[in-house]
């Protein structure tokens, strides 16, 4: 995975506040292994996004409820009163990558104005915001990645291949977990035509699949081309699209999260126990799923 590694940054204190302190090994880096992605490539894994939700993110809600102890990232993004989104305005389909990029760009400077005059840290020693960021995050997409809070994202690194992001679960539990993420996407690649008639591309109605995703969980119900269809049922009828008759060790543990999805299990957890840190530690120091440790 490289350098800049989730593991790398797991259980960071940024910046030197203990208000802040977070867990920041929150995402998924998926490379494309290509110089340039294409752009159905990532429209089809944009659609997806309230499966990705369901199956394995981890927002400031977790299935409709509050999770203060957990959520420190986000009530930092929150307390400076910045804004992101899951799919950017008139950027879904898209006709190429530059126009996402160009509406990322367009969201960091925002979110740079706002450090710059809400806070002296972000410009120590003359820096800007994003070089501080990128100093103690050990990379510019370290950056990227505060501010934007999407199931999925195109970012670039110098001297790295382009690659996808998904927020999600797996980044705070165990190697194994997310290395079914990169299986995931190997698989959507080959399935890529054949899945790409059952998802929605409709801007507005995607929007409100991730809303309902996030907010209701297994509980929601989407729309997909006008008809509407529980979440949980759309979410086995893709996955199974993509996987076919696949029974990989990967596929397995796939199969397992969509059943019983990571946020399910923690807001179980969280009633009993009421902190989910020491857990994914575990999970991460075990390399074990949630499911094999608790």
């Amino acid at each position: 995975m490289g350098k800049n590694a989730f593991w790398n940054e797991f259980n960071i204190v940024f910046p030197a506040d203990s208000l802040m302190r977070y867990t920041a090994a929150d995402h998924i880096n998926i490379s494309t292994k290509k110089k340039e992605l294409h752009p159905k490539l990532y429209n089809c894994l944009l659609g997806l996004s309230p499966v990705f939700v369901y199956a394995f993110s981890l927002s400031s809600c977790i299935h409709g409820r509050k999770v203060n102890v957990w959520s420190r990232r986000q009530q930092l993004i929150n307390a400076m009163y910045l804004q992101s989104n899951i799919c950017l305005q008139d950027t879904f389909p898209l006709n190429e990558i530059s126009q996402y990029t160009l509406s990322l760009e367009r969201v960091i400077q925002k979110a740079e104005d706002r450090l710059r005059h809400h806070n002296p840290f972000f410009t120590q020693d003359g820096l800007t915001p994003r070089e501080v960021i990128s100093k103690y995050r050990d990379s510019l997409w370290g950056f990227y990645k505060l501010f934007t809070n999407q199931a999925v994202r195109f970012n670039q690194q110098s001297g790295y291949p382009e690659y996808l992001e998904v927020r999600c679960i797996d980044a705070q539990e165990c190697t194994k977990a997310t290395v079914a993420i990169s299986y995931l996407l190997r698989k959507i690649v080959e399935q890529l035509d054949d899945i790409w008639p059952l998802m929605t591309h409709n801007e507005d109605e995607l929007r409100n699949n991730v809303y309902e995703a996030t907010i209701h969980g297994e509980k929601a119900h989407i729309h997909i081309n006008g008809n509407k269809i529980s979440l949980p049922a759309y979410a086995q009828q893709m996955l199974e699209n993509i996987l076919q008759s696949d029974d990989s060790p990967y596929a397995t543990i796939l199969r397992e999260r969509f059943s019983s999805p990571p946020a399910k299990i923690i807001s179980q957890y969280l009633d009993r126990e009421g902190d989910i840190v020491p857990l994914l530690s575990r999970c991460l120091r075990e390399n074990k799923t949630l499911k094999e440790v608790i």
